[in-house]
């Protein structure tokens, strides 16, 4: 009885990382125009912060429980090109 209680103790944090704060996979599809690409990271679960488009596709500052990361996404295919914490934290995307 106490190794199935340990166990499940054990397995506890495993169970609930999809809890945990994670960046959107890069190479996963989001949309080949700005409001798709929002709508697909909020229905995701993110807080879009910013998003807009320059020369290189488009650039959205989303959080996750409490983490921003900067998406960036190629507007022809609309897969995600990378993404990565924002270390500047000061609203650029």
């Amino acid at each position: 009885m106490i190794r199935t209680l340990t166990a499940g103790l054990l397995a506890l944090p495993i169970l609930s990382g999809a809890a945990m704060a994670a960046p959107p996979p890069e190479s996963l599809f989001l949309g080949t125009d700005l409001t798709t690409v929002r709508k697909t990271l909020e229905s995701m679960g993110y807080r879009v912060r910013e998003i807009g488009q320059d020369e290189s596709g488009f650039e959205a500052e989303i959080v996750d429980g409490g983490i921003v990361y900067d998406v960036s996404v190629d507007p022809e295919t609309g897969l995600i090109i990378f993404v990565e914490p924002d270390t500047d934290q000061d609203g650029d995307a």
